[in-house]
């Protein structure tokens, strides 16, 4: 049985949960006005942006998305453990897709938001962390099983790590279509306002 918990906020339903990705329909309203809603229930997530320091190049994920029916840039990201805490989930995803080992101290928390807030709307955390060569701990790419798990999580297929320049980066703010979620393109203009463009 799903644990969730909820609150009506107006005539809004407010719900928290920690399971697997489930369908359900909710009723809110009263009830000669009920309405109704779909929703799929998701679990929190993470998500990093990560500087190699040295290289001057951003590290991005490449994954195939059946959604979208096509490769999507992202960042390094993962579903919440139950036993983590969102930067021990950072720090454990870095390692699993790009192959870095990232001190928990160096991994910095940027902002807390919410996602798919459309049919789901778990919260995300978003990080920032700087490696460099020394860090290199394995060759990264995901878990194979992972990716592999269709009936009980998200779907995707990860074709491993890519890297782009601080102007690529600019080059996609200006672009009118990419293929990225917008928590990419807000995590590249905080990089370049907060550690590239700074007087």
């Amino acid at each position: 049985m799903l644990n969730f918990s909820y609150k009506v906020r107006g005539r809004c339903l407010i719900v928290s949960h920690h399971e697997k990705e489930t369908p359900r329909k909710r009723t809110f309203g009263t009830n000669e006005d009920a309405l109704y809603s779909d929703m799929a229930l998701e679990k929190e997530s993470v998500m990093v942006f990560i500087y190699h320091r040295v290289d001057k190049r951003i590290i991005l994920v490449k994954q195939f998305r059946p959604t979208v029916n096509g490769d999507v840039i992202e960042m390094c990201a993962g579903l919440m453990d139950k036993n983590k805490t969102p930067v021990e989930t950072a720090k454990e995803e870095i390692l699993e897709e790009c192959g870095y080992d990232v001190q928990l101290e160096d991994i910095i928390h940027l902002k807390t938001y919410l996602t798919g807030i459309g049919i789901s709307g778990p919260p995300q955390y978003l990080f920032y962390c700087e490696v460099d060569e020394s860090m290199k701990a394995a060759d990264g790419g995901g878990l194979k099983e992972e990716g592999n798990l269709w009936k009980c999580e998200i779907i995707f297929f990860n074709t491993g790590w890519i890297s782009i320049t601080i102007e690529e980066a600019r080059e996609m703010l200006n672009e009118k279509e990419v293929n990225s979620p917008s928590s990419v393109l807000y995590a590249i203009s905080w990089f370049l306002q907060n550690k590239i463009n700074v007087p």
